[in-house]
C-alpha cells in the first residue's frame, strides 16, 4: 500500500477521546509507510508510559516532509481554516444530529470529505444539507493489549458484588442523571449492588457542567443504594482494570457520536446499558448489548452555537432504565452469556483494523483525480475569513425573534409592505407574514463589512422602485460610518410611504457592560450609535415623530420613528 504524505492537525499525546483516537490512528498510518506531520493542537500532558509509541509520535512533530497530499483535521472547536493541501478532511465527531449553521460555508468550499465514526452522526450531516457522498464513516478502535478479559482488577473500596459503572464525563449529554434517578429507584442500600462513577474533564473540560455535588449528595444519602465515586485520573491500565472489576457499564447518553467506554468495556468482558437508538446500536448487538426503550426529542441550544436544524437528544425511558439494571443483576445466567459475546465481538474493532480502513481510504482518495483547481488564498483573503469566523463567535444578539414580533406588533398595520434588514430570521419572517405584511428581506448578514453592500444597496431597486410602509432594521447601522448611516436613512426615508414608519435595533450605548465587554469583541462594529445621536439623525433626515427605549434583556436599544407627527404606537 502506497500512501501520500499526510498532515495530522489534533490533540495528541493529552488525556483526551479525541487525542486518543488522533495518536493511535497515526501510530496505525506509520505501521503502513505514511509520511506523516503531526501537528500537536495541545501541549502533552500524559506520561510517555500511557501509550508505548509515545516517542514515535512525537518525532513527527511538525515533521518536514515537503507539501502533504492530504490534511487531516480532528480537535474541538474544529478548526475552519483553509489548508493549503490538495485534500482537506475534516474529521469531526458530532454528538447533536444537524451540525452547526457556521460549518456549512466553510465545508462546502474548502472540505472534500468529512470523516465520521457512526451512521447516526453521518445523518445528521446530510440533514445539514451536506451531501452524503462526501462524509465517510467508519468505526474507532480498541487496544486490546490494554482492554482484556485477563489481567488485574481495580481495588473498589467495597463489599458489593456486583458493580456497575458509569465512564465519562457526568454531564447532562452522558445521561448520568439518569443514571442516579433509575439507579437509586431500581436498589436499595442493603441490595448487594455498587454503582462506581468514573469521572471525567471535571475540572477541565467540563469545567461547571456536571453533577459533582448531585453525586457527592448521593453518595452520603444513607437511604440510597452504594455508589463510589472516583473523579482523579487513572491510567488506562488502571481504566482497564476498573471494567474487569465491575460487571456491567450503564451508558444511557443522550448524545453520542460513538461511544469509546462501550467498546472498551466490551473488551474486558463487560457489557453495556445503551438506549435502543443511536451510534452505539452499530457496534453493538441485542445479543451483546442491554438496549433501552429510548425516543428522539430536540432541545434548543446556546446563541452561539446555533444549528441547521433544531438538535436532537435520545431520551431514555428510565423506568426501562431501571428495569433493565434489575434484570442484569437478578439474571446471572444471562448476564454471563452476554459477557461472553460482547468480548468476542469487541475483537473485531481493535486499532489495527480500523488503521487499515483509514489508509485504505487515503489511498483510494489519493488514486482518485482531484476534482477541483487548488485555489490559494491571498493575505487578505486569509485575514477577512479570520474576521469572519471572530464575527460568528462573538454574534450573540439577546433579542429573540419573539421579543421582536412583540414589539413590532405595535407598529404594524394590516398589509403593511414591510422591508426587514438585518440578520435572517425565519421565526421573525413568519410572524410578519401571519400579520398579513407583504415581507421583502435584506439579510445583511454577510460577508462584512458593510460598507461596500450599502453602496450597492443605495442603487438597488430594492430601495429605488418600491414603496414600504415599515421598515425594521436589525444589528446594521452600528457596522457603518456615519456618512453611510445618513445615506442608507436618507434612502430608506425616500422609500417609505407617507405613512411610513422605522425601526432600529441597536446595541444600547447605556450599557456599559454591553458596550466594554460585547460591542469591541466583534470585530466588524464600526461604532457604537447612542440613542441620542440617531434621533437626531431620523430628524434631520425628516422623520417627524421620534422615539427610544431599551429591549428586553439589557442589551439592545429600539429607536422608533415616522414620517407622520404624533403617530406614537407605544403611548
Amino acid at each position: 500500500m502506497i500512501l501520500p504524505k499526510i498532515e495530522w492537525e489534533g490533540p495528541q499525546l493529552v488525556n483526551s477521546s479525541l487525542g486518543l483516537v488522533n495518536r493511535h490512528l497515526c501510530r496505525e498510518l506509520l505501521r503502513h509507510g505514511a509520511q506523516l506531520k503531526v501537528t500537536p493542537t495541545e501541549k502533552d500532558t500524559i506520561p510517555d508510559y500511557w501509550f508505548s509509541d509515545a516517542n514515535i509520535i512525537r518525532d513527527c512533530y511538525n515533521a518536514n516532509i515537503g507539501m502533504p497530499f492530504i490534511h487531516i483535521r480532528q480537535q474541538w472547536p474544529p478548526s475552519l481554516r483553509s489548508s493549503e493541501a490538495p485534500l482537506n478532511i475534516l474529521f469531526q465527531p458530532w454528538e447533536y444530529g444537524p451540525i452547526p449553521e457556521k460549518w456549512i460555508p466553510f465545508i462546502q468550499t474548502s472540505v472534500d470529505e468529512i470523516w465520521v465514526n457512526s451512521d447516526y452522526t453521518k445523518q445528521g450531516y446530510v440533514k445539514s444539507g451536506i451531501n452524503e457522498d462526501k462524509v465517510f464513516t467508519f468505526p474507532l478502535g480498541v487496544d486490546t493489549t490494554v482492554y482484556r478479559v485477563n489481567g488485574p482488577r481495580y481495588a473498589l473500596k467495597t463489599a458489593k458484588s456486583f458493580i456497575f459503572l458509569f465512564v465519562g464525563g457526568t454531564i447532562y449529554r452522558k445521561g448520568i442523571d439518569k443514571v442516579l434517578e433509575a439507579y437509586r429507584k431500581a436498589f436499595k442500600r442493603s441490595d448487594d449492588v455498587c454503582l462506581v462513577i468514573k469521572d471525567f474533564g471535571r475540572t477541565s473540560y467540563y469545567a461547571g457542567q456536571t453533577y459533582h455535588e448531585q453525586i457527592l449528595e448521593a453518595t452520603l444519602d444513607p437511604a440510597s443504594p452504594e455508589i463510589l465515586y472516583i473523579d482523579w485520573d487513572l491510567t488506562p491500565a488502571e481504566m482497564g482494570a476498573l471494567y474487569r472489576a465491575s460487571n456491567c457499564l450503564v451508558h444511557p447518553y443522550r448524545a453520542e457520536g460513538f461511544g469509546l467506554p462501550i467498546l472498551e468495556a466490551m473488551a474486558c468482558g463487560v457489557p453495556a446499558i445503551i438506549p435502543c437508538i443511536g451510534p452505539a446500536t452499530e457496534f453493538t448487538t441485542e445479543e451483546n448489548s442491554y438496549r433501552v426503550e429510548s425516543t428522539l426529542s430536540t432541545i434548543s441550544m446556546p446563541t452561539d452555537m446555533q444549528l441547521v436544524l433544531p438538535a436532537e437528544i435520545i431520551d431514555v425511558d428510565v423506568n426501562h432504565l431501571m428495569d433493565t439494571l434489575i434484570e442484569a443483576f437478578t439474571n446471572r445466567t444471562r448476564h454471563s452469556v452476554m459477557c461472553e459475546k460482547a468480548v468476542q465481538h469487541a475483537q473485531k474493532y481493535t486499532w489495527e483494523v480500523i488503521g487499515e480502513i483509514v489508509a485504505k481510504r487515503i489511498q483510494a482518495l489519493h488514486e482518485r483525480p482531484l476534482s477541483k483547481t487548488i485555489i490559494r488564498q491571498s493575505m487578505e483573503e486569509q485575514a477577512f475569513h479570520l474576521l469572519q469566523n471572530v464575527n460568528q463567535r462573538t454574534t450573540n444578539h439577546t433579542a429573540t425573534s419573539a421579543t421582536y414580533a412583540a414589539i413590532l406588533s405595535h407598529g404594524l398595520h394590516e398589509s403593511d409592505v414591510i422591508l426587514d434588514i438585518g440578520p435572517k430570521s425565519a421565526d421573525l419572517l413568519e410572524f410578519l407574514q401571519m400579520k398579513g405584511g407583504r415581507v421583502t428581506t435584506l439579510a445583511l448578514v454577510g460577508p462584512y463589512p458593510l460598507e461596500n453592500k450599502i453602496r450597492s444597496l443605495l442603487s438597488d431597486e430594492w430601495l429605488n422602485h418600491k414603496i414600504y410602509d415599515v421598515v425594521f432594521m436589525r444589528h446594521v447601522i452600528e457596522k457603518l460610518q456615519p456618512r453611510s448611516a445618513v445615506e442608507l436613512l436618507l434612502q430608506l426615508y425616500k422609500a417609505l410611504s407617507y405613512r411610513g414608519r422605522i425601526f432600529i435595533v441597536t446595541p444600547d450605548c447605556d450599557n456599559t457592560q454591553m458596550i466594554t465587554k460585547k460591542f469591541w469583541t466583534n470585530p466588524f462594529n464600526i461604532r457604537p450609535y447612542s440613542m441620542e445621536l440617531l434621533q437626531l439623525l431620523l430628524s434631520e433626515v425628516g422623520f417627524r415623530t421620534i422615539t427610544g427605549g431599551k429591549m428586553p434583556g439589557g442589551d439592545d436599544a429600539l429607536i422608533f420613528a415616522s414620517r407622520l407627527a404624533n403617530d406614537n404606537p407605544f403611548v
